[in-house]
């Protein structure tokens, strides 16, 4: 009788019983690597993202100054160039603007029969549109132009010193003084003179483009009343 050969099981693979979980092992290991990839994607979109944010606002800021450049005139003094200050910028001392006020007046109310028409609108320049609008109407008001023009006189002024009652930034952004001076008027004739009229003048000066505006300023407001209604 024939034995049968005995059969051996098959033999294992090297170490797979030193390692039964590698293959566990091994997919934690590139879940891992996964988990760390998308990390790394993830800081990468986020800085991307601040970096586009930030040349977005740079763009956004060269293309602001672009379009609004720094304004400036040429200087007499060797063609140098100087920014313009803004208009709420007082920019004057309060002397300075007492000076203006003073002067503006002295334009503004020394006319003659001959030429009081070019006279009047020479001083448009200096005024806004409101504010000559002002200065027209104390004209009329006070009598003065019709004694001007039908009367042929003359018309002189005397200022005395003149005060700030206040100054600051209007709701236009310019800055402001509003002036004071009491004033006295005179009308003389060819062969007769009217009495002086004492008034008190108050106006308000502005801080205006220079490039519109003589010296930057303007005046946009002028009321008159008689001294004795103080």
């Amino acid at each position: 009788m024939k034995k049968k050969p005995v059969t051996s099981p098959p033999a294992s693979a090297p170490g797979a019983d030193e390692h039964p979980y590698s293959a566990a092992i091994a997919r934690h290991q590139s879940a891992q690597l996964n988990v760390k990839f998308t990390r790394s994607s993830l800081q990468v979109n986020v800085w991307q993202s601040v970096a586009i944010v930030g040349l977005l606002l740079s763009n956004f800021y060269f293309g602001w100054k672009a379009a609004n450049p720094p304004q400036s005139v040429v200087a007499s003094d060797h063609g140098r160039i100087i920014p313009i200050p803004t208009i709420n910028d007082p920019v004057y001392s309060d002397a300075d603007i007492i000076d203006y006020g003073a002067r503006h007046i002295r334009q503004d109310f020394t006319l003659d029969f001959v030429h009081y028409r070019e006279q009047i609108n020479a001083r448009q320049d200096s005024f806004s549109t409101a504010g000559f609008t002002d200065y027209y109407n104390a004209l009329v008001n006070s009598n003065i132009l019709t004694n001007v023009r039908d009367k042929k006189m003359n018309l002189s002024v005397l200022t005395s010193t003149g005060v700030i009652n206040s100054k600051g930034v209007l709701d236009n952004g310019a800055f402001a003084w509003r002036l004071q001076y009491p004033v006295t008027f005179r009308l003389t004739g060819q062969t007769t003179s009217l009495p002086q009229q004492n008034f008190t003048l108050v106006m308000l000066v502005t801080r205006a483009d220079p490039r519109e505006k003589k010296d930057g300023l303007e005046v946009i407001q002028v009321v008159t009343r008689e001294a004795a209604a103080q």
